[in-house]
């Protein structure tokens, strides 16, 4: 495992949710709200124990399969998500003016990483392509 960065996950919401506007942190904001992708994304699992709220018994069942998706629940005001800072920069939110993003205090954060299997035989060149991403990383922060 090489661990590359730490991502902030940013609060995305509609701009009529005044909660979610008026939240400095995540204990402001109602977790029974939280949108997220359905079971098996890594990013539910990295929103969960970022926030370390475990599985929660939510208001509504309602999941998405993708991000594209997720982003149309909270168009439609069924809630609010957290995104990665990646998914954020990337202009997945263009052209959607009534959503908003915000950073919040003590972020809820996921560790970006490279793994490869104890078994591969490809270890040495691992350790070179890390070596070469690091400083990548480091100069897109």
């Amino acid at each position: 495992v090489q661990e590359l960065y730490n991502e902030p996950l940013y609060l995305v919401y509609h701009q009529s949710d005044a909660s979610s506007a008026n939240a400095r942190s995540m204990s402001d904001l109602n977790l029974s709200h939280l949108l997220l992708l359905e079971e098996g994304h890594c990013l539910r699992e990295h929103t969960l124990s970022a926030c370390s709220i475990g599985e929660l018994k939510r208001e509504s069942s309602l999941s998405a399969s993708s991000l594209p998706t997720l982003i149309q629940m909270v168009q439609a005001q069924l809630g609010f998500t957290l995104l990665p800072a990646i998914a954020v920069n990337s202009g997945i939110l263009n052209n959607q003016p009534q959503l908003k993003v915000k950073s919040i205090e003590q972020a809820p954060e996921r560790i970006l990483a490279l793994l490869t299997r104890k078994s591969s035989p490809l270890h040495a060149e691992f350790a070179q392509f890390a070596q070469l991403l690091l400083p990548i990383v480091k100069a897109a922060k």
